[in-house]
């Protein structure tokens, strides 16, 4: 598959949704989930991290590419025969900057650990994915978070804290 004609039609794609969302914003789009197409997920795979680390599968972002078609093909086949289920998520603990972890009772005993965050680290098949409807939900709503930012009373007070700001919720729905 070549990614150079699927940067077209994603971009081309995304453009269109971002001007339909900016000029009607009451629409409700359809069929979104067809732009999670092999040509497309070929596109999302290139501006992932390269050095970012493996999922529970061990599988590297170099080693996915060698086997890139076949793998996004996998993917794409799973989710239109409704059969995708996202990799468990890799947990790996990282030094927290600035100082130590607050306790609290109800965590469990990993998470109170002095210094350290944890940090989920999911497949590389599942970054494709993520990247692509992240991109399809961006073009929707990019232009109600821009406004949003734009009419909010927010004032910072003397800690940077922003204080009065508008809140923006968003529900995905699936038909199944």
């Amino acid at each position: 598959m070549q990614i150079r004609q699927a940067d077209k039609h994603m971009q081309t794609s995304l453009h269109g949704i971002a001007k339909r969302a900016k000029v009607a914003p009451d629409h409700r789009f359809g069929n979104l989930f067809s732009l999670l197409n092999e040509e497309n997920l070929c596109w999302c795979f290139p501006q992932l991290n390269k050095k970012s680390a493996p999922g529970v599968d061990a599988v590297s972002y170099s080693t996915f590419e060698v086997k890139l078609d076949e793998n996004i093909q996998r993917i794409v086949e799973d989710l239109k025969g409704n059969r995708y289920k996202a990799k468990l998520v890799r947990r790996k603990y990282i030094p927290k900057a600035g100082g130590k972890q607050q306790h609290n009772q109800n965590q469990s005993a990993p998470l109170r650990r002095h210094g350290k965050r944890p940090l989920g680290i999911p497949t590389i098949g599942d970054k494709v994915l993520q990247k692509a409807v992240a991109l399809i939900l961006s073009a929707i709503y990019e232009e109600d978070f821009f406004l949003a930012v734009m009419v909010t009373d927010g004032v910072r007070d003397h800690n940077g804290r922003l204080l009065n700001s508008a809140r923006i919720s968003i529900a995905v729905v699936t038909d199944g």
